[in-house]
């Protein structure tokens, strides 16, 4: 729903509910404040109205881990939505490794370009299975021109 002005501009602009005693709750503002005491979100709304992978993510993690999580979550809703926010969840999990860090690494690599560009340079030199074979001529060398001396 969008309410307008005199001159018809946009003022406000609302999702509208269909039915009756139907609330709804905008808890972005409060999600700072709710990363503060990261085990008070078992017994929020914004718990129950999380997709299923975050609510079991949040469960698996400790209090440090989860404020941590929490706050990144914050920050990707905050920057985006929350559908790429279980995106990037879903992939990190997929890889095997899920913690904050590793849910940044995919957010970054998903919404800034200039990242995606450094990543292929990046994962190149490490995934390269050339084994490198170190050239110690020039030390021989030196150490029988040592010797001579």
């Amino acid at each position: 729903m969008e309410l307008l002005n005199e001159q018809y501009q946009p003022i406000v602009k609302h999702k509208r509910l269909y039915g009756q005693n139907q609330e709804l709750m905008d808890w972005l503002p409060y999600l700072t404040t709710l990363a503060k005491r990261p085990n008070a979100l078992k017994y929020t709304g914004f718990y129950r109205e999380l997709p299923d992978p975050w609510q079991d993510y949040f469960n698996n993690l400790d209090y440090a881990e989860k404020k941590k999580s929490l706050n990144l979550l914050v920050r990707m809703i905050t920057e985006t939505d929350m559908d790429t926010a279980t995106i990037c969840l879903l992939e990190t999990l997929d890889s095997g490794k899920a913690d904050a860090d590793s849910i940044l690494l995919s957010y970054r690599r998903l919404t800034e370009p200039t990242f995606n560009d450094f990543l292929p340079l990046l994962s190149a030199g490490i995934n390269s299975p050339a084994i490198y074979t170190p050239d110690l001529t020039c030390y021989d060398t030196f150490l029988k021109a040592g010797e001579c001396r």
